[in-house]
């Protein structure tokens, strides 16, 4: 069976639905295998953050580039990623995402191999750009496809589990692949890492569903023009999200070398960071267990008190490797722990159909405006000033989210099932 879905102004080429229940049809973008695929994409765009720490690590010591400049490498990747979802905005609701999907992963494994043969700074800062650009635009589809879907937030928690269990396998198996061909096993390694999204592009529906039936205060559809109102609303929902990203490009970026310069092993520093992964598991995992049983801002209030005892930890109690990898563990349990409840406070203020693509969009603006902020702290006292800053802006997030949480509660969601 199949029903025209809008994208825009005009109808999209058919799009096939099943029923969920007699008398009642579900879209596609509900299907099993569509949203298998949107996460698995969505996690494979999204490998270039979390594995920034090893990957800063990698150049700093195989290419003739300095810490600091190699956090200017992270940072052209999350800005390629932020360029990424900007576009975003004005594609999502328009192409075929079949075609998208498989055309911008083809692309991201190009660049992870360009990556791999650039030896100096201005090389490698166009190929990662290039890289975090078809990186995020994969991501902003992956998003879109699941926050069309029901129960964005506890697929959202899903993702997180399958991303960290990932980047597990990635900071353990990255080291060997260095050991043997340097910076090129690196960026290589992540080529073949990403390469099955080819495949899982054409699992996805050709496009979406917006307007919903349900969606409220007239919502006119993906592709009609974006009234500075609705915007506005969605941005403002998410500028918590952009605080919490900035405080965590900060400080993640140089969670490899606190490790190394705190005179760990590079094996060490792997595990550690791997322990991390583990524990966002967990963290993604109880975000998906308690659902909004207990709200959305007392999770968040959960996640700022112990992000702040992580970076204590890193920043001035860091005796011996159980306190780097305890830090690590309560680091990374709550940065996924947190996401779906942000997700759902900003699908529940959005009236563009974008809300999903706008939520990246500030993500990455604060893991581009992060690594630049922490690199300019570095100082003969270590990494204590992006630890610093870190903390002030995770405390700022939650604040802003208190404020945007009490405006929401004034009015219905527009899109109901982001509250599901």
């Amino acid at each position: 069976m199949t029903v025209e879905a809008t994208t825009g102004p005009r109808a999209s080429a058919p799009v096939e639905i099943a029923a969920a229940a007699p008398g009642a049809a579900r879209h596609a973008v509900d299907h099993p295998l569509a949203i298998t695929a949107a996460l698995l994409i969505l996690v494979f765009g999204s490998l270039n953050y979390p594995l920034t720490p090893i990957l800063v690590g990698v150049i700093s010591d195989h290419l003739p580039i300095s810490p600091a400049q190699a956090g200017l490498v992270a940072t052209a990747d999350m800005l390629g990623m932020f360029a990424a979802s900007a576009a975003a905005l004005f594609w999502v609701r328009r192409l075929n995402w079949r075609h998208t999907a498989f055309g911008m992963s083809a692309a991201l494994v190009g660049a992870h191999v360009l990556s791999g043969f650039c030896t100096e700074l201005a090389p490698l800062l166009a190929a990662r750009f290039v890289a975090g650009f078809f990186a995020g635009s994969m991501m902003a589809l992956g998003n879109t496809v699941l926050g069309d879907s029901t129960n964005p937030e506890r697929k959202t928690a899903i993702f997180n589990i399958v991303q960290q269990g990932a980047c597990s396998i990635a900071f353990l198996a990255i080291p060997a692949a260095v050991d043997g061909f340097g910076s090129k096993g690196a960026f290589g390694f992540l080529a073949l890492y990403v390469l099955p999204a080819l495949g899982l592009s054409w699992l996805l529906p050709a496009a979406g569903r917006w307007p919903r039936p349900e969606a409220a205060h007239g919502d006119t559809g993906g592709g009609a023009p974006l009234s500075g109102s609705a915007v506005g609303a969605i941005v403002a929902a998410t500028l918590p999200v952009f605080m919490f990203f900035l405080a965590f490009g900060a400080s993640w970026t140089y969670i490899e070398r606190i490790g190394v310069t705190a005179g760990f092993t590079h094996a060490d520093v792997a595990k550690g960071l791997s322990i991390a992964t583990v524990a966002g598991m967990a963290g993604s995992t109880a975000a998906w267990a308690l659902g909004v049983r207990f709200g959305r801002v007392l999770p968040l209030l959960a996640t700022t008190v112990f992000q702040l005892v992580a970076l204590g930890l890193l920043g001035f109690f860091l005796h011996g490797f159980f306190a780097y990898a305890a830090a690590l563990a309560i680091y990374g349990f709550f940065m996924n722990f947190a996401t779906s409840y942000q997700i759902g406070v900003a699908l529940q203020a959005d009236r563009t159909g974008r809300g999903a693509v706008i939520f990246l969009l500030m993500l990455k603006a604060g893991v581009v405006v992060g690594p630049l902020a922490g690199a300019a702290l570095v100082g003969a006292d270590g990494f204590t000033g992006p630890l610093v800053l870190a903390a002030v802006f995770f405390a700022l997030s939650f604040l802003v989210t208190c404020v945007v949480a009490r405006a929401n509660r004034s009015r219905p969601a527009a899109n109901p099932v982001a509250a599901a």
